[in-house]
C-alpha cells in the first residue's frame, strides 16, 4: 500500500467510526509519505491536513496530536534546527489550525536569533505578518518588491504558456497559478501599503499587469486582487 492509499484509507476509517486508526494513518503520512513519495509535498500540507482537522472535529485526540508535532517542530526551530522544510510544515499546520499568530510568535524569534535563516523563510511566513499588521518586520525581509513580482509574473506566463488545452482559461490548473499569483502579488502590496509605500504598492501593481501576457490572465489577477484587498 503507498502513501496515496493510505491517506485515502484513513478517510474511509473516518466514515467506518474507526478513529484511532484514521488518526494513527495520518501521523504515518506526516511522518513518512515524503520518503515515499517526494512529489506529495503539497498534498502533505494541504489535503491531508484538512482531511485530519475534520477528524479532530468529531476525535478530539486528533486535534491534540496535531498540536504536539507543531509544538515539537516548534521547539526544533527555536532550538538551532534551521530546516526551511520544518519551518514550512508549523506555518502549514498553523494555518490550518487558524493559529497564524504562532507562526508571527516563531517568525519574531527567528528574526532575533537567526535572521539569516529568517529570509530563507521569510516568504512563508509573509501572510501571517500581514494579518497581524507586523507589516514593518514583514518589510524588512521584501528588499525589491517590484523584482520579485516582475520574476513571479515571468513565471506565471511560462506556466500558463505549458498548459496545452484551449482555451487555456479553462484549464485545472490554470485558476490555481492565477490565484496564488494573485495572493502574492496581493500580500506584497498590502506590506508596502502597511509601510505607507504607496507608491511602490501602486507600481508593484502596475507591473505585474504589464508583464502578464494573455488578456484572460490580467483579468483573472485582477478579479482576485480586487477580493483579497
Amino acid at each position: 500500500m503507498n502513501a496515496c492509499d493510505r491517506l485515502r484509507l484513513a478517510r474511509l476509517s473516518v466514515l467506518d467510526g474507526k478513529y484511532e486508526d484514521a488518526l494513527s494513518t495520518y501521523v504515518w503520512f506526516h511522518h513518512h509519505a515524503l520518503d515515499e513519495e517526494p512529489a506529495l509535498y503539497g498534498v502533505r500540507l494541504s489535503f491531508a491536513l484538512s482531511h485530519w482537522l475534520e477528524l479532530a472535529a468529531i476525535y478530539p485526540p486528533a486535534l491534540v496530536a496535531l498540536q504536539e508535532i507543531r509544538d515539537d517542530k516548534t521547539s526544533r526551530l527555536i532550538s538551532g534546527e534551521l530546516d526551511r522544510t520544518l519551518f514550512h510544515d508549523v506555518c502549514s499546520i498553523n494555518h490550518y489550525l487558524s493559529a497564524n499568530a504562532e507562526t508571527v510568535r516563531l517568525f519574531e524569534q527567528l528574526d532575533c536569533s537567526h535572521p539569516h535563516f529568517a529570509s530563507v523563510c521569510c516568504n512563508l511566513a509573509l501572510e501571517a505578518l500581514v494579518e497581524a499588521h507586523r507589516f514593518n518586520l514583514a518589510a524588512k525581509y521584501l528588499p525589491d518588491p517590484i523584482g520579485r513580482i516582475a520574476t513571479l509574473a515571468q513565471r506565471l506566463n511560462e506556466d500558463i504558456a505549458r498548459i496545452p488545452e484551449r482555451p487555456r482559461s479553462k484549464a485545472p490548473c490554470y485558476r490555481a497559478y492565477s490565484l496564488n499569483f494573485a495572493s502574492t502579488l496581493g500580500t506584497i502590496v498590502s506590506i508596502l501599503s502597511g509601510v505607507d509605500r504607496h507608491a511602490d504598492a501602486e507600481e508593484c501593481k502596475t507591473k505585474a499587469l504589464s508583464l502578464l501576457k494573455p488578456w484572460y490572465v490580467r483579468k483573472a489577477v485582477v478579479r482576485a486582487l480586487a477580493d483579497k484587498l
